[in-house]
């Protein structure tokens, strides 16, 4: 009688691992890669108008690298006050789009052909209190480019 009662327990624990596991398989097989993330777009524009001709931060850059990517700003001009790497605004492009490519330039002027990628010109490293200059065309998949 007393083997009776520790059975249902024992199947109950049993049939919960059971679960547990299958669970864990199905999650590791589907991956979060294969579950679309969803993209909110935030508007910037004001933004863009607020920091243009003045001093700007890094976090505020971000923003503004973001309403040029999501084609909100067209043109902008600020004064650094954090030193700024193509390293840095290479991961803040693949933060926002990870198909975007960053792409080192040498003349500070916009290529003819419009390919949706961002031009970095002139140098790897922008000093605190060098000017920067970040321009795109007012159509779809216009290049960004950013120059010191």
């Amino acid at each position: 009688m007393k083997a009776l009662v520790l059975e249902y327990p024992f199947t109950i624990l049993v049939a919960v691992v059971v679960i547990l596991v299958s669970i864990s398989i199905v999650i590791t097989v589907i991956k979060p890669e294969l579950i679309p993330r969803i993209q909110i777009e935030t508007d910037v524009k004001y933004v863009c108008v607020q920091y243009n001709n003045s001093k700007i931060n890094f976090q505020n850059l971000k923003t503004v690298i973001y309403g040029f990517l999501k084609g909100q700003c067209n043109s902008f001009f600020a004064v650094l006050e954090e030193g700024l790497s193509f390293d840095d605004i290479k991961r803040v492009v693949n933060e926002i789009d990870e198909k975007i490519q960053v792409i080192e330039f040498q003349r500070c002027s916009l290529p003819e052909t419009n390919t949706g990628n961002v031009y970095v010109c002139c140098k790897k490293f922008f000093g605190i209190g060098e000017k920067i200059n970040i321009t795109r065309r007012e159509i779809k998949n216009s290049d960004v480019l950013i120059c010191g």
